[in-house]
């Protein structure tokens, strides 16, 4: 199973990120995250909240859909055309020299109201992300357009 691979293979694969509470790595064909936790707990904490956010109406336009979880590992689908997080999209745009000040305020109008709408969204279902920072948003292209979704539920709450 290519999950039990990249689990073995963990060490070797490219890093994707880091958190408090984990280390994060992507597989070669950037098809899939792998997580590994710092502790079981948390890994079993987060992917139970994954997949009860999954399931709610309209998740999959804000959440990145979680694949399988074993022991202190967690592994979810890498959003196809991803740009970076926030913070990393953002640092990009400052040093794209031909985007100019209209185009940058029309993008980050639009990354705002998205952003928005994923507060809504939570709220209306009564989520308390409890860590939403520009790093736990990343920024993709679908059809050309800009899309936001957000990552990291190791610290989320139902109130």
């Amino acid at each position: 199973m290519e999950y039990e691979n990249l689990i073995n293979r963990f060490q070797k694969l490219p890093r994707a990120g880091e958190s408090v509470s984990a280390n994060v790595r992507r597989n070669s064909l950037k098809t899939m995250v792998i997580k590994k936790y710092k502790n079981t707990k948390n890994a079993e904490s987060e992917f139970k909240f994954h997949i009860h956010v999954f399931a709610l109406p309209g998740a999959s336009r804000y959440v990145v859909k979680p694949l399988y979880q074993r022991n202190s590992y967690f592994i979810q689908k890498y959003q196809p055309n991803m740009l970076g997080t926030l913070d990393v999209f953002i640092n990009k745009m400052k040093h794209t020299k031909s985007m100019t000040y209209n185009k940058s305020v029309a993008i980050f109008n639009d990354i705002l109201k998205q952003i928005q709408n994923i507060v809504r969204f939570f709220k209306k279902h009564k989520i308390s992300h409890n860590d939403l920072h520009l790093g736990n948003f990343i920024v993709y292209k679908n059809n050309g357009k800009l899309k936001v979704k957000v990552i990291d539920f190791g610290k989320s709450t139902f109130t």
